[in-house]
């Protein structure tokens, strides 16, 4: 069962300057099993 706070976690890129980044963040959240990406000025 993962915990509460890993549960509330956000991941925030902020003015990503290649497409390619967003992909690999997304990649790399699904296999630590965090649900919640948040872009800023993308």
């Amino acid at each position: 069962m993962m915990s509460e706070q890993i549960l509330q976690t956000a991941i925030v890129l902020v003015e990503t300057s290649h497409p390619g980044n967003i992909g690999a963040a997304a990649r790399a959240m699904k296999n630590m099993g965090l649900h919640e990406l948040r872009l800023v000025n993308p």
